[in-house]
């Protein structure tokens, strides 16, 4: 067995131990030998295709589309909203309640048509949950000062996208030594197609690779693996 072999074996020892189900990695697609080392050798498998964008802050645009509104939620708003929201993704999150309350985490934002509306922005403590309020266009999404994660729907979603591009540059200025924004997103989610796209943005292919490592507590029903690739995916920010 190989040094490599060894690390990999380790290292899924250590997770059974810590009660790990599965262990996921994200592998460079042009690292042939990485990719042959997991899956022909540890007996992993492509689980989703995801794709990152990413663009220097100086160079996003900083306005907002016409006629659309950003508002900030509390974390009680923010929990239920994406619980009820985005719990049908092939990958979710159990603790999306410790997600959002990180240190980390910048806030959660919800971006609408302003004349639709949304939210009774005199509820000044905001611990009411607004999950089932929801305009025609809407989007919801949450910044770390390492990944963007959002969920959008509706018919001007190009519109959401771009005023949710420039509120994030304008958000990331004020974050000490923040240099760039970056999104990811599986290769079948539809908002790639509103990623507002331009020269400066850099885009990287990134496969990620699955392995069950504890068969105990879950059936085969619910085998991820057996599940085969997954298009729709949630991006845990604490990957990054």
């Amino acid at each position: 067995m190989g040094i490599g072999s060894k690390v990999i074996q380790s290292m899924e020892e250590w997770l059974k131990r810590n009660g790990a189900q599965y262990t996921s990695l994200a592998i460079e697609e042009k690292n042939v030998a990485s990719r042959n080392l997991f899956t022909l050798r540890c007996n992993y498998i492509k689980s989703s295709s995801l794709v990152i964008y990413l663009q220097p802050v100086s160079l996003l645009p900083k306005n907002l589309a016409q006629g659309i509104t950003i508002e900030r939620l509390s974390i009680n708003q923010a929990i239920p909203f994406y619980n009820n929201h985005l719990q049908a993704k092939d990958i979710y999150p159990a603790d999306i309640d410790k997600i959002l309350k990180e240190n980390l985490s910048l806030g959660t934002w919800v971006c609408y048509v302003k004349e639709e509306g949304w939210i009774d922005s005199r509820n000044k403590e905001k611990t009411e949950d607004t999950s089932g309020k929801t305009a025609s266009s809407w989007a919801i999404f949450s910044i770390w000062n390492k990944c963007e994660a959002c969920n959008l729907q509706g018919e001007r979603l190009g519109d959401l996208m771009e005023s949710i591009w420039g509120f994030a540059s304008r958000l990331a200025e004020n974050v000490k030594e923040c240099k760039a924004v970056m999104v990811e997103l599986g290769v079948s989610d539809p908002l790639r197609e509103f990623v507002p796209k331009s020269s400066t943005m850099a885009c990287i292919n990134d496969p990620w690779n699955l392995k069950r490592v504890n068969r105990h507590g879950y059936g085969d029903k619910d085998d991820l693996v057996a599940k085969g690739p997954m298009g729709n995916v949630f991006v845990d920010p604490r990957d990054f």
